[in-house]
């Protein structure tokens, strides 16, 4: 399995696990996208109607552990220390706030419009990362209590708009993560 796929699959099972999160409203749709390049590229599209992973919740629940700290890759944070670096950021004004450039890349995080973007490029631009979190699902998944609260980014998310929410672009792939009214997918979505 080729390193895209691989990536394909862990992007497809962290959309599953966050799926529920999309679960507020009964005519939304999940959909993941992952079209891998070359000869024996795999494509894979996944439509999931956000009421049926709502019903699921009690069984995913049984499956997923949520210990309360969130690992970047450079050490842990609890939920109560994300939840009060969150607070600085969703109270500033709107603005790019980290531009970071070095020889790897370029990364940057802003706030506009109640949204966060978070980019990152390669340099050459190889490969590409982009989230757009909307303030209230983060608010949401922060909640108050010692984990992150599924069930209020549940009910935070019918005030979402339609839109891409994670895009991932490399040489070898390309993923999407998308949410929105309908229940196909078209070669014109994300």
């Amino acid at each position: 399995m080729s390193r895209g796929a691989k990536r394909g699959g862990t992007i497809l099972a962290v959309a599953i696990l966050i799926a529920p999160a999309f679960a507020a409203d009964a005519g939304r749709w999940i959909h993941v996208r992952v079209d891998e390049n070359g000869e024996h590229g795999a494509k894979v599209d996944v439509q999931v109607p956000l009421s049926m992973v709502s019903s699921l919740m009690p069984t995913l629940k049984t499956k997923i552990d949520l210990d309360g700290d969130l690992d970047f890759g450079h050490g842990k944070m609890t939920v109560a220390e994300m939840r009060d670096a969150w607070a600085a950021v969703k109270h500033a004004k709107d603005g790019n706030y980290v531009t970071i450039r070095d020889a790897s890349g370029t990364v940057r995080v802003a706030k506009r419009a109640g949204v966060v973007h978070v980019e990152v490029n390669s340099d050459g631009g190889s490969e590409r990362v982009t989230l757009r979190l909307p303030v209230a699902l983060v608010d949401a998944a922060l909640g108050s209590g010692e984990q992150l609260d599924v069930p209020g980014l549940l009910e935070a998310l019918s005030d979402v708009p339609s839109g891409e929410l994670i895009a991932v672009d490399d040489d070898e792939s390309k993923i999407r993560i998308w949410i929105d009214d309908r229940p196909d997918t078209r070669d014109d979505r994300p």
